[in-house]
């Protein structure tokens, strides 16, 4: 479960009610390439964002990542919380 200031916020529960109305395959969320995640950090925490990450996998919704964002997930990657990285091969070359 996500827990913590992020989510306790009135957007983050006006934005969780709405997906559950929506179809998993319907649902897309775009980690966009942002300067934020350029210092191979997620700005919200490495635990809450890999979490919600999971948690998304685990709902069947589509998750894009690129450039700092792709850079970073591949950095903190949890075995544990996202199953085996399966894009290893390519990072570590």
């Amino acid at each position: 479960m996500l827990n913590g200031e992020h989510v306790a916020g009135a957007s983050y529960k006006v934005l969780r009610k709405a997906i559950q109305n929506v179809a998993p395959s319907k649902i897309v969320l775009n980690w966009e390439n942002s300067m934020g995640f350029s210092s191979g950090t997620f700005l919200a925490g490495k635990d809450a964002s890999l979490q919600l990450i999971g948690k998304a996998i685990e709902r069947g919704y589509t998750q894009i990542f690129s450039g700092y964002s792709l850079m970073t997930l591949l950095e903190n990657w949890d075995a544990k919380i996202l199953g085996e990285n399966v894009f290893s091969e390519i990072h570590d070359k």
